[in-house]
């Protein structure tokens, strides 16, 4: 799915970011900005900020900052397309999406058509009497059938089809919408026949499939979804989201139920975090969308066999994920500014008493009983090894094939720690010594890469570490090198003096050094020219770091008389601060060949420092361009 780059412009310039942040947030004028509590993280101080003029918020506290369609992306958790559809629509922009190859735009249409019109089945026809009474007869009331969009499909082989060609669709359309089939004979018909509809809706809302249950409890099958289509994917859709959402990010815990009358029954009793799935089972994709809304996933399931069969199942999939289902879900929750969360998911399971489902448990015991069993979850991987116990039995024959039953999933666990820590904990849950389940588990097969993995990620490349008076003085540099960036990014115009003053090698900062370095390519005229939101489309590589300095320069430097006066001060304290560095290290070399160097280095630092002094006291004139670092001296015997 793609949106030409005129939509995304007119989406930016005109959407309001005060009023719809005012919205989620509560915003109090400060300057030419606003102010207000981070929705993102926990603060008493407010120190999350939105710029209207530059149409950008920014959090100093966590990080988190962006356009109008990073917020709705962030606060909504929603994907880029359906942010800039949500959008869109608020706005009243027309969007020119191409569409993805076989993904038919009628077909949408032509489910929300469905929708309505199951829907206004439900609530007035004659015919869907016998649907009235049984969600009565369940305890469901009017308000439900309104709050989740439940409707009633006809017993006739054609009534929808029917109504969508009254309403201008095709065939085409219906079949691509998944709401008819055909016949061998050719002949097209309703897939969903005398049933209660559940419309399946994506995070922003928009109907994309359909379940059905049957009325009589003898009819079969007892649930039907409409089939996967180019925009519905049973493996990464949850029933229930699009209505929780709110409840999601409150709680931070999602409850993953069955059944969508489970789904409805909890939400109607003050649980509206439960989700189902659609008629499949849990996936890794389900978990990496839960993940955009909560810390934790909590799967309630029924208490019969097939409950704990399904619980067990589900604990084995997220124990033996692989490295890279742990990568697609992780993905999506990474942090602002590109890190990953400490911890991904933390899944827990319960399985109800007295063999019943979500639904009949609260109508049966209530909802205060339904919530201490709640209390009583246990981690994911406590209860598979508890339930492959109970199912092998206590005789030493029956231990033995347990181990080798939970060794075959440990065994896939990803990363030597990870497994290491899970072999350490199933031990001490069943009273066996790690080196029992080791054996079962074979040698390690990723010994030989951890080594290349640790040099990937930056250990034993000898970093040094740094003294006991490094952090102070790292931070003092990076203050006036930060204040030196936002100078520039308030007054452009200044870039020609900033290329003079300081070169990108003499930021003590790496980060700041990289992103300096990648202003300065650019033209003076251009730098001058460019606007902030082109900016960070231009560098994205250092964009979150770069928006935090915007918004820093428009909160923090309040009005500059003299920018050029202001941006040479900085510079001067910039190579004073170094030339300071490089007397003390001068001092610790003193006798070794280190000695020789660290004097030249200062020589050229002290250049520098005479060199900004002079254009200070001159009246800014041009300055020479630094010449790099000395190399080091030969090394002698």
């Amino acid at each position: 799915m793609a949106f030409s780059q005129q939509v995304i412009t007119a989406i930016r310039e005109h959407a309001d970011l005060v009023q719809l942040i005012g919205e989620r947030v509560r915003l109090i004028p400060s300057g030419s900005n606003f102010k207000g509590l981070c929705p993102f993280h926990s603060e008493k101080t407010p120190s999350f900020t939105v710029s209207p003029q530059k149409g950008m918020y920014h959090c100093f506290g966590c990080g988190a900052g962006g356009s109008a369609i990073d917020f709705v992306m962030a606060y909504e958790r929603l994907s880029f397309p359906e942010a800039v559809r949500a959008l869109a629509g608020r706005l009243g922009i027309a969007l020119e999406e191409r569409e993805a190859a076989g993904e038919d735009p009628r077909g949408r249409e032509a489910l929300a058509a469905a929708r309505g019109y199951y829907h206004d089945l439900l609530l007035g026809r004659p015919e869907a009497e016998p649907a009235r009474r049984y969600l009565a007869g369940r305890g469901f009331d009017e308000d439900d059938w309104r709050a989740f969009g439940l409707g009633f499909a006809l017993d006739d082989w054609q009534g929808l089809i029917r109504h969508a060609q009254r309403a201008g669709f095709a065939e085409a359309d219906l079949l691509a919408a998944g709401l008819a089939r055909r016949s061998a004979s050719g002949r097209l018909y309703d897939l969903l026949r005398k049933r209660v509809t559940f419309p399946i809706a994506d995070a922003t809302r928009h109907c994309i499939a359909f379940g059905g249950r049957v009325l009589e409890p003898l009819e079969q099958p007892k649930y039907l979804n409409t089939p996967e289509t180019a925009y519905y994917h049973k493996g990464r859709v949850l029933f229930g989201l699009a209505e929780g959402q709110e409840a999601l990010r409150k709680e931070r815990a999602a409850l993953l139920v069955e059944g969508y009358l489970d789904v409805v029954r909890l939400h109607r009793s003050g649980f509206a975090q439960a989700v189902a799935t659609c008629g499949t089972a849990l996936t890794a994709e389900h978990l990496g969308l839960l993940a955009r809304y909560v810390d934790k996933v909590i799967l309630v399931f029924d208490g019969d066999e097939a409950g704990k069969k399904a619980a067990a199942r589900t604990a084995s999939l997220h124990a033996t994920f692989t490295a890279d289902d742990r990568e697609s879900y992780a993905k999506q929750i990474r942090s602002e500014k590109g890190r990953l969360s400490k911890s991904v998911l933390d899944i827990r399971v319960v399985v109800l008493r007295d063999g019943l489902d979500p639904d009949d448990f609260v109508r049966k015991h209530g909802s205060e009983a339904f919530q201490h069993e709640l209390e009583r979850t246990q981690p994911v991987l406590d209860h598979l090894v508890m339930t492959t116990f109970q199912k092998h039995g206590k005789s030493l024959a029956g231990r033995d094939r347990a181990i080798q039953e939970i060794a075959t999933i440990l065994r896939q666990i990803p990363g030597e720690s990870a497994r290491d820590l899970a072999i350490r904990h199933v031990a001490d849950l069943v009273g066996v010594r790690p080196e029992s389940i080791l054996r079962q588990l074979g040698p390690r097969r990723d010994a030989g890469q951890r080594a290349g993995h640790g040099a990937g990620r930056g250990g034993g490349r000898g970093d040094p570490v740094p003294d006991a008076e490094q952090p102070t003085e790292a931070a003092r540099e990076a203050r006036h090198e930060r204040m030196f960036l936002r100078l520039l990014l308030h007054a452009p115009e200044t870039l020609g003096l900033a290329r003079q003053l300081l070169a990108p090698g003499e930021l003590g900062d790496p980060a700041l050094g990289a992103l300096y370095e990648r202003l300065l390519r650019f033209g003076e005229a251009e730098f001058a020219q460019v606007k902030g939101e082109e900016l960070l489309e231009l560098l994205p590589g250092s964009a979150p770091l770069l928006r935090g300095l915007m918004m820093e320069a428009s909160v923090r430097i309040k009005a500059v008389n003299d920018a050029p006066k202001e941006l040479v001060a900085e510079a001067l304290l910039i190579h004073e601060q170094k030339r300071q560095h490089l007397l003390r290290e001068i001092k610790r070399a003193e006798g070794t060949p280190a000695e020789e160097l660290a004097l030249r280095r200062y020589v050229k630092a002290r250049e520098r420092v005479l060199g900004v002094r002079a254009c200070r006291d001159a009246g800014l004139p041009a300055l020479a361009e630094p010449a790099p670092d000395p190399a080091p001296a030969p090394a002698t015997a």
